[in-house]
């Protein structure tokens, strides 16, 4: 190496590691898109899953209250004891 013979084979594998960890970070790159691009179609997927959740619950709770059932339950004070029956 001192005295030359081996500078060749040095720049050649100089240039392959150089070509090589430029590879590197292209393919990290592309990577971090992808997971970035994962990571934004999981945030708007659990948005809609929790806007239908919360149209789906709104929903069963307007039809619980329109439905002639409830007036036939009956419910209990805990603390009073009075008891509550079709809205008296």
């Amino acid at each position: 190496m001192l005295n030359g013979e081996g500078r060749d084979d040095r720049e050649k594998i100089h240039s392959l590691i150089t070509a090589m960890s430029e590879h590197e970070k292209d393919l990290l790159k592309k990577r971090q898109t992808q997971a970035d691009l994962h990571t934004t179609f999981s945030h708007h997927l659990a948005l809609s899953l929790m806007l239908l959740d919360t149209l789906a619950l709104a929903a069963i709770a307007t039809m619980l209250r329109r439905m002639p059932v409830l007036d036939r339950i009956v419910t209990v004070c805990a603390w009073s004891k009075t008891v509550k029956s079709g809205g008296k």
